[in-house]
């Protein structure tokens, strides 16, 4: 099994790219993830493990991050992981002293998530994997299209901002 982590070095600090699973069931066209389907989540342990890696690479540890920015759009789609990669958060924010505004998740638009996201009291920033304009060439291009519509991806998304900025 295979995933990927990237540090990502700029002017302001270091970002670190992490996965979330071995592989994807998402099935996007464009996605080297997916191509051999979801081989199974990692555990809120193995996402950390990225982490704490990463930054002991740099010479940091627990005490001193040297991780100024995380993203979590490696193999994988975070929200299809809900459980282990809030768990992931919860311990990164409250033991590494990380903040949630620091923390991008990229996802291709579970709309069920993302209100649980909302729910749940995540500010995380959010990144959308749109890839089309319209529904009908996203549909062609992103199986989730034809679950979770862009107006309703749409609208997940104005009310978990709406929370986020309060």
């Amino acid at each position: 099994n295979i995933i990927e982590a990237v540090l990502m070095k700029y002017k302001y600090g270091y970002t670190l790219c992490i996965s979330t699973q071995v592989g994807c069931r998402m099935g996007c066209c464009f996605c080297a993830s997916g191509m051999n389907g979801l081989v199974r989540d990692l555990t809120a342990g193995e996402i950390l493990s990225e982490v704490v890696f990463a930054n002991a690479y740099l010479g940091g540890d627990v005490k001193e991050r040297k991780i100024t920015n995380l993203v979590l759009m490696g193999c994988g789609e975070p929200l299809d992981n809900y459980e282990n990669v809030t768990k992931f958060i919860d311990i990164l924010t409250k033991e590494f002293n990380f903040s949630q505004r620091n923390i991008s998740l990229s996802t291709c638009g579970l709309v069920k998530n993302i209100y649980r996201l909302t729910d749940d009291g995540y500010k995380l920033t959010l990144t959308i994997s749109l890839h089309a304009p319209n529904h009908n060439l996203r549909a062609k291009l992103m199986p989730i299209e034809n679950k979770y519509t862009i107006d309703e991806l749409k609208k997940s998304l104005l009310n978990y901002e709406f929370y986020r900025m309060q």
